[in-house]
């Protein structure tokens, strides 16, 4: 069991660190803005996502979809936000 969840937690550290990776790149220019956004939203969201576990009981289904929906949400509403251009540093 011990094997299990030290392999989960070493490929759970490497996804996020993939994330965070590419924060640099979204804005060379705005890179501590940028930064401080994302580990913000990403405290942010573990907050709001332990509060609706907490509240939904043992409903995991309903729980997931939840989550499901409110990502698909705030994917749909930062979507108009365009890449960087090709003129500028960090655009291809």
């Amino acid at each position: 069991m011990f094997g299990l969840v030290a392999g989960m937690a070493f490929f759970l550290e490497a996804g996020n660190g993939a994330n965070f990776s590419l924060v640099p790149h979204v804005h060379p220019h705005a890179n501590g803005i940028v930064s401080g956004c994302t580990g913000a939203s990403g405290n942010f969201g573990g907050i709001i996502f332990a509060i609706i576990f907490r509240y939904n009981g043992k409903d995991y289904a309903k729980t997931f979809w939840i989550i499901g929906v409110m990502t698909i949400g705030i994917n749909l509403a930062l979507s108009w936000i365009r890449p960087i251009p090709k003129g500028q540093i960090g655009g291809h």
